[in-house]
């Protein structure tokens, strides 16, 4: 909803313990800090207001992200690699197991 609402087309989302993985595609004249700023800040002010019943329960974002740029033909591995986050993280670093989704892909 956040991505639909400003603009943008999300492909995939899924979290790990510590972190989240977002698959989207944005204008090319929106910065990348902007869009970072827009997903958490929304994202959070949606998950504080409606299900965080004390402050121990409210999301508090990290500063700081990480963006890389794929390939049109590469969406439907990140797509894969994303929807098995926790799976990744339990059997290698996220790096390794991305590095092998591409390796793999026909």
């Amino acid at each position: 909803r956040v991505c639909t609402e400003s603009g943008m087309t999300c492909f995939a989302v899924n979290s790990a313990w510590d972190h989240t993985h977002v698959l989207l595609s944005m204008h090319k004249n929106i910065p990348i800090s902007d869009i970072a700023k827009r997903l958490k800040g929304r994202t959070a002010f949606r998950w504080n207001k409606h299900h965080a019943s004390n402050r121990h329960d409210k999301l508090h974002w990290q500063s700081g992200y990480t963006s890389i740029t794929i390939r049109q033909c590469d969406i439907k591995t990140v797509q894969h690699y994303i929807r098995r986050q926790k799976e990744h993280h339990c059997e290698d670093a996220p790096s390794e197991a991305l590095r092998e989704e591409f390796e793999h892909t026909p």
